[in-house]
């Protein structure tokens, strides 16, 4: 898929991040939830233990909008969850730490999503998108959010041992890496200017390909990760060429 249509701004994730509630929580269908203040109701948990879960679009008559931070974090049990259309929002970390999660489907009417919902889901095959969603997209089987400027998250699973993130990409959300052990290289354009805590926690074989004196760089040198140049190529190949001509 290319860069897909839309942007939504960070100011926009209200819902994600803090997901502000209102009035008094309650529980349905092994649901925790809790009302939003621009009305439907917010997925806060989850106290089942079966393997695949399907949330509702509508729990107690109230429309799902959300899924809360860290609402099926840690879950050991979940190995495939699809998420309800109508659905706006996903939560900081909603299913972090799911190791078993394998599959996930995402509806096209998500347009707000929170700092990489899906870190430590080492099992993560598949990351089903509906079509014609403005706000996220899969890129080079890696998911990104705000009309392609936002590296979410790279699946642990992805078979590729080098990856090259696009030109525009701004943003790398935390441990948005974290895991993918079969990557020994990432190539960061030199458009990123923001890299999330522990983007690449764990890789210390993974060799980082960025631009000189680019933020990528500088993020490189002061968190003691390994790193090369864009360009390093084409600077051998000529210094090679004035060894042979002199």
């Amino acid at each position: 898929m290319g860069r897909f249509r839309g942007r939504i701004g960070v100011r926009t994730l209200c819902l994600c991040a803090a997901l502000v509630l209102t009035g008094l929580a309650g529980c349905a269908e092994g649901f925790a939830i809790a009302p939003l203040p621009e009305g439907g109701v917010a997925v806060t948990g989850w106290s089942g233990d079966a393997s695949e879960v399907t949330v509702p679009p509508e729990i107690d008559g109230a429309k799902v909008a959300a899924i809360g931070a860290r609402a099926f974090a840690g879950n050991a049990d979940l190995q495939r969850v699809e998420l309800p259309e109508g659905l706006e929002a996903v939560g900081d970390g909603a299913f972090a730490d799911c190791r078993s999660l394998e599959e996930i489907s995402v509806p096209a009417s998500v347009v707000r999503m929170g700092e990489n919902p899906f870190a430590g889901c080492e099992s993560l095959k598949k990351l089903a998108l509906a079509d014609g969603g403005p706000y996220l997209g899969m890129i080079n089987g890696v998911l990104f959010g705000d009309g392609g400027t936002r590296l979410i998250c790279c699946p642990r699973t992805l078979p590729m041992e080098r990856y090259v993130a696009p030109e525009g990409t701004e943003r790398i959300d935390p441990r948005a890496f974290s895991g993918c052990n079969r990557l020994l290289s990432v190539e960061l354009p030199d458009s990123v200017t923001d890299i999330g805590a522990d983007a690449f926690e764990g890789r210390a074989n993974l060799t980082l390909i960025v631009g000189r004196g680019s933020f990528a760089e500088r993020y490189a040198r002061e968190n003691g990760l390994k790193y090369n140049y864009t360009d390093a190529a084409e600077w051998l190949a000529d210094d090679q060429s004035e060894e042979m001509g002199s």
